[in-house]
């Protein structure tokens, strides 16, 4: 608890001074206080009758927000027409020591129980069609970041669980010569909090928090995160998984070493993420994946034709 009130302290102060620093502008927090060291501060922003976001890092990771718009500006060039979706700030700059940042407002998903579903619904399809496309824009790379993932995942998986199996199902296919190791730009953390609306006349909608994001990223897991978060069931999450197998021209089985890669790179990469945390979540993309391609952790002839 003692940590705790030292956190909110310190959030406290930064409060202050950034409604100092914009004094000429309405600022009204946003979201409660919590004892996550690495957690940024929000503002909704008024001036000249203009909506924006202020976003200001916390006192102990004072780069936090100038390194995330930094990965978002190196991804917005890497993914040419496909990176709209990524916010330009319109204002940066630093607060005591924090560094912050000023974007346009966007709004988010809907909340209310109605209108969340087909909000939900709306947007799971418009990241689905985004993340397709940008499938189609892998690269090769060497196979030693997937040994080096996949030994991870083999390494901290829980004994018995399907995380465990299914690192040993990769770690099998990545000997036997025949994996095509492929890159795509990941974002890294695609849940529907970092999805907002978009604007009429722009994309359909806009992608935030670019701070765990990869130009070389692996394949899929943006997707199984995402199917997670918009409770995509077994049958469309296939669909989508047939989508990216297609323009990946990969083998059924680099499909699971593409997502054992992606896991064993945040596992290696956890920082304040807490490890048992990662387990659950690497469990529950596991299952989705599993449940999605039949319960046998291998892609199916059926789904995996292309013809």
């Amino acid at each position: 608890m003692e940590g705790a009130s030292i956190i909110n302290a310190e959030r406290s102060t930064l409060e202050f001074a950034s409604i100092a620093s914009f004094g000429h502008a309405k600022l009204k927090r946003i979201g409660k206080d919590v004892d996550v060291a690495d957690s940024s501060l929000a503002f909704h922003l008024r001036a000249s009758g203009q909506r924006s976001v202020l976003l200001v890092s916390p006192a102990r990771f004072p780069n936090a927000i100038r390194e995330d718009f930094d990965k978002a500006a190196t991804m917005k060039a890497a993914l040419g027409r496909l990176g709209d979706v990524i916010l330009t700030p319109t204002d940066t700059g630093h607060i005591l020591n924090s560094s912050f940042a000023v974007v346009p407002y966007r709004r988010p998903l809907f909340k209310a129980p109605g209108l969340s579903w087909a909000d939900r619904r709306l947007m799971r399809g418009h990241v689905a069609s985004w993340l397709e496309n940008v499938a189609g824009t892998f690269r090769f790379c060497g196979i030693e970041r997937y040994q080096r993932a996949v030994e991870t995942m083999r390494d901290i998986a829980p004994q018995g669980s399907l995380t465990q199996q299914a690192a040993i199902a990769a770690n099998r296919h990545l000997i036997n010569g025949y994996f095509r190791p492929v890159t795509v730009p990941m974002h890294g953390d695609l849940w529907r909090g970092n999805v907002l609306r978009g604007k009429r006349g722009g994309p359909p909608l806009h992608l935030i928090d670019w701070g765990g994001s990869l130009v070389d990223g692996y394949p899929i897991l943006d997707l199984l995160t995402m199917a997670g978060s918009f409770h995509i069931g077994p049958a469309a999450l296939a669909r989508e998984l047939g989508k990216h197998y297609a323009k990946l021209e990969c083998r059924s089985e680099d499909m699971l070493v593409y997502l054992m890669g992606g896991l064993g790179h945040l596992a290696n990469n956890l920082g304040e993420f807490p490890i048992k945390r990662f387990h659950q979540l690497a469990e529950n993309l596991v299952t989705l994946y599993d449940g999605a391609i039949g319960g046998e952790l291998r892609w199916p002839p059926a789904i995996m034709s292309r013809g």
